[in-house]
């Protein structure tokens, strides 16, 4: 579902985005004679339209912004932002070519464009971010910890309320039992510095419960894997 909230989210902006495009080149450049030497017959419209989406998708999945719902809004409106400028100066020169034009010339009619697509872009990143916060609420975690205090660690997840929320925090020295009973509670737990046999045990007992299960490496947890 998360795939399909990128797809309709990157469909929706890149249309829209596309649209404006197209409304900015046929009222200030199709048939306009002092700027294109030679305008476009219908095809050619065409095709440099669909070519501006391609651009504005490529950048799209360069600076990740297809992902909008699922970071914070200020990151995900920079991440359009910047993939909307890059997009338009790049048709910009493309415009340049075409019309012959010298550069830094005719350049209002990009740069209103390129305003209307930031307010859109800031907008949808609050109404993206929105609706994927009411499909996918913040996920309640149980943490089991060891010898060390987590209040760090839970810190930093606490900090990503759009994601997490903190829900209880219990020791691997209570009772295994109780533990595993907090967790099939919660559905969500994440394992924090815990001894490798008590972590594996906790690891299948959270398979076979399909509870979710976040597990915080340890150095040589990097070693290994590297």
């Amino acid at each position: 579902y998360k795939r399909l909230f990128s797809f309709l989210n990157t469909f929706i902006v890149i249309g829209s985005l596309t649209a404006i495009f197209a409304y900015m080149w046929y009222s200030v450049f199709a048939n306009n004679e002092a700027l294109l030497l030679q305008p476009f017959f219908r095809r050619g419209n065409y095709v440099l339209i669909a070519l501006y989406a391609v651009i504005m998708l490529l950048f799209y999945r360069v600076y990740g912004a297809q992902h909008v719902g699922q970071m914070p809004v200020m990151e995900a409106a920079y991440t359009q932002i910047l993939s909307v400028l890059c997009a338009n100066a790049v048709t910009y020169l493309q415009l340049c070519l075409i019309g012959r034009w010298r550069f830094l010339t005719n350049t209002q009619p990009i740069l209103w464009m390129s305003l209307a697509d930031v307010i859109l872009v800031v907008l949808w990143s609050f109404v993206a971010r929105f609706g994927y916060t009411k499909l996918y609420p913040p996920k309640e975690l149980l943490v089991v910890y060891g010898q060390y205090n987590p209040s760090l660690i839970m810190e930093k997840i606490a900090s990503r309320t759009d994601k997490y929320t903190i829900c209880g925090a219990i020791s691997i020295d209570r009772n295994m039992e109780e533990i595993k009973a907090q967790i099939r509670k919660t559905g969500n737990v994440i394992l924090m510095d815990l001894p490798a046999d008590e972590r594996n045990q906790l690891l299948k007992f959270c398979f076979r419960e399909n509870v979710r299960c976040y597990s915080l490496p340890k150095i040589s947890d990097i070693m290994v894997r590297h």
